[in-house]
């Protein structure tokens, strides 16, 4: 698996635009992006209020990156005001952190490289040769997404326990596994359901093992269903193969939603 880390302006200065809402929240890692905003609204209010909303509210299918589509009722006024603030001098620091977030999760995925790409080899039987072009955006971004031809959107955390690593193989992990199958993504398909738990199960089980942990990882919600499965899936000996444990997880979820079916109906 390889991977090149990029910076792509125009993708920055929209997943700027599409943080302020969530400022507030971390207002350590934002401090730098307030002049940006403040410049943004003042020549686009109209715009910037758009791209909140529509990133708040899921109504980006990209989320936009590049080469991506965005949702055709905002396309205009979205990549226009992207297009001027990424010319303005706020852009400036903006530009700065996303650099040395950059840096920082290049560094170590070249650390962990090696020993994280053996261990999902080993927990999904997938060859993991191909490669994934990543765009960073600023710290203060809080969406990371998968997106088609292998691209990936995501940021630097100050996370511990290997989490900006791990957090890659996430992504990578979402776009070979929904491969072809972009329907599956909806809540409402039985494998778009396996594969969501099966990528945290996997983000659980690498971090765990990279972190030389002994213990089980706390499973949760959905993932309590397939924990029995799983487990068994993990004790495997020789060649595993993830897709087959996904076609074995609809099974078990798909049995959970036949138990719970005369409750929904009362």
């Amino acid at each position: 698996m390889s991977l090149s880390f990029h910076i792509d302006e125009s993708t920055l200065a929209f997943h700027t635009l599409a943080s302020a809402s969530r400022n507030d929240e971390h207002p350590d890692r934002c401090q730098s992006i307030k002049p940006f905003m403040e410049r943004a609204r003042a020549i686009e209010k109209t715009s910037c209020e758009l791209i909140e909303y529509g990133l708040a509210n899921g109504s980006f299918e990209l989320v936009y990156g590049p080469g991506g589509k965005t949702a055709e009722k905002f396309l205009h006024s979205i990549e226009d005001v992207a297009g001027k603030m990424k010319n303005d001098p706020t852009f400036g620091p903006v530009l700065e952190d996303t650099k040395a977030a950059l840096a920082k999760i290049e560094s170590e995925w070249k650390d962990d490289e090696i020993l994280s790409t053996a261990i999902m080899q080993d927990l999904t039987g997938l060859p993991l040769d191909e490669h994934f072009d990543v765009y960073i955006t600023h710290p203060c971004s809080e969406v990371d997404v998968a997106q088609a031809g292998r691209r990936i959107i995501c940021t630097y955390r100050e996370k511990p326990n290997k989490y900006n690593v791990v957090n890659l193989w996430y992504y990578i992990c979402s776009s070979l596994l929904y491969e072809g199958r972009h329907g599956d993504k909806d809540h409402r398909s039985t494998k778009g359901w396996a594969i969501r738990n099966i990528l945290d199960l996997l983000f659980l089980e690498q971090r765990k093992r990279m972190m030389g942990s002994a213990e089980m990882p706390e499973l949760k919600g959905s993932q309590l269903l397939l924990a029995e499965s799983w487990h068994m899936y993990l004790q495997q000996k020789g060649h595993k193969d993830i897709n087959q444990y996904i076609a074995q997880a609809c099974q078990v979820l798909d049995s959970a939603k036949t138990v719970k079916e005369p409750e929904r109906s009362k």
